[in-house]
């Protein structure tokens, strides 16, 4: 059990050695983190104290859950965090770093956490940001998209970074 997430001498601690694959999808919001500086404890230092220790125990490939709108580092607090996060991983020096950038997550009301704005919104977004066409870079998409595309693109040969979007997770769906 971790008692401080972002020490990366915990995560080491869980870890095992020789391990070629580590993914991140650690995250929270500002409401429940209880204020910035606890939302970027989780977002950002978390985040990066996860990749170091993977790194450490030998990973060559990481893989991350980000947010869409996180690569442009003069954004809000929220997606400057992503950005940061995403940069400080992207240092490590992994052979392969997959990022994806998902729009808006769609769990079909089966988070335990009541989230009002977004039991709202998702139903309007549905309707109105259709998974295709011009719509698709903001349309809602499934936690289980947003892992199978992740483990997908992780597992490819191709070493370097890789940047999936949401609409390219979308895409990942069709057959």
């Amino acid at each position: 059990m971790l008692d401080r997430i972002e020490d990366e001498a915990a995560w080491t601690d869980v870890l095992p050695d020789g391990i070629e694959l580590a993914l991140c999808a650690l995250g929270t919001t500002i409401r429940r983190a209880g204020s910035r500086a606890a939302f970027r404890l989780v977002d950002r230092d978390a985040v990066l104290a996860f990749a170091r220790a993977a790194r450490a125990r030998g990973a060559k490939r990481f893989g991350l859950v980000s947010s869409i709108g996180a690569g442009h580092p003069g954004a809000a607090f929220y997606l400057r965090t992503k950005h940061e996060a995403e940069q400080g991983v992207l240092a490590l020096g992994f052979a392969r770093v997959v990022i994806v950038r998902p729009s808006f997550i769609d769990d079909a009301g089966t988070r335990e956490e009541f989230r009002p704005l977004e039991r709202l919104s998702l139903p309007l977004a549905r309707l109105l940001l259709p998974p295709r066409g011009k719509t698709a870079d903001w349309a809602p998409v499934s936690p289980a998209a947003i892992a199978g595309c992740l483990v997908d693109r992780c597992l490819s040969a191709l070493p370097g970074v890789h940047v999936v979007e949401n609409r390219e997770i979308l895409a990942w769906l069709q057959p």
